[in-house]
């Protein structure tokens, strides 16, 4: 599968904030910080998993590295699966999944 990471408000660099993309979140770190890649450059999104592909803004550029806000998850990330109760959050990770992202922080 063909993945493209792109700016979507036209123009070929992205470098500027308020900015929407749409990409792959590749990994995450503590506290919940996922890592989406557009354009070579790096954006910092909260509350994704990997896996997911998003839609999302940026807010911020710090160190070379943007911070965004997610605005829509475009495709659900594989290990997600429904939560068995409207009280829970809507997206849960299987226990396997949760223990191999865990063990990758470290």
């Amino acid at each position: 599968m063909l993945i493209i990471y792109q700016p979507i408000n036209g123009g070929n660099r992205f470098d500027e904030k308020k900015q929407e993309f749409i990409g792959y979140v590749e990994k995450v770190d503590f506290p919940n910080k996922g890592y989406v890649k557009v354009d070579e450059e790096t954006v910092i999104i909260k509350n994704v998993i990997p896996g997911q592909h998003v839609r999302g803004i940026t807010t911020k550029r710090r160190n070379g590295k943007f911070l965004g806000r997610l605005l829509e998850t475009v495709e659900s990330a594989p290990d997600a699966v429904v939560a068995p109760c409207l009280c829970l959050v809507s997206v849960e990770v299987a226990y396997i999944s949760r223990c191999h992202m865990k063990n990758s922080l470290h």
